[in-house]
């Protein structure tokens, strides 16, 4: 997983819409997963990163899971457990350290590849399953609608991805303004 380094972030920017559905997942109101899905640069990834400033977690983007993940299968990722600690974590470690523990997973950059290998797709549904079905708590982010996911993926993803709060968060791109 990345380790973000904190950075000061301005939460009140956040969209009320996307605070309430944060709120509503945190407090149970509302099933994790949480799917944000949007253009780009409205403020999901933001908002997601507010959420891991305050309570903790991991963040990594679909591409970055799927590299480390193989990478641990092969027993070439090495990871820092405790400043200045390195170990080579197994893939069932590597799964237990993030997919399996009980911190909130950021998963960013879901369906930015226009076609998914079985590779992808086996980390993708691993990662859904070992979250979704223990109720811990995930915040998904997308550029592509849940319909354009479907396709992607197939129907078990979709309908995993599905099952929890769905959010489309709109806006122009706060980058570009």
């Amino acid at each position: 997983m990345v380790h973000l380094p904190k950075l000061p972030r301005d939460c009140t920017k956040i969209a009320p819409a996307l605070r309430a559905a944060i709120h509503d997942c945190a407090a149970g109101k509302e099933p994790w997963p949480l799917l944000l899905w949007g253009p780009p640069g409205c403020g999901k990834t933001c908002a997601a990163l507010c959420l891991l400033d305050m309570a903790g977690g991991h963040y990594a983007t679909v591409a970055t899971l799927c590299e480390q993940y193989n990478d641990a299968i092969m027993r070439r990722l090495e990871v820092e457990t405790y400043p200045g600690e390195w170990i080579k974590p197994s893939a069932a470690k590597y799964r237990r350290m993030y997919l399996d523990a009980p911190a909130l997973l950021v998963l960013d950059e879901i369906g930015a590849r226009e076609k998914v290998s079985d590779s992808h797709y086996e980390i993708v549904k691993h990662a859904l399953d070992a979250r979704i079905d223990q109720g811990k708590p995930m915040v998904i982010i997308s550029n592509n609608t849940p319909e354009e996911l479907a396709k992607l993926y197939d129907g078990r993803i979709y309908s995993r991805i599905a099952s929890g709060t769905v959010l489309n968060v709109t806006g122009e791109d706060r980058r570009l303004a």
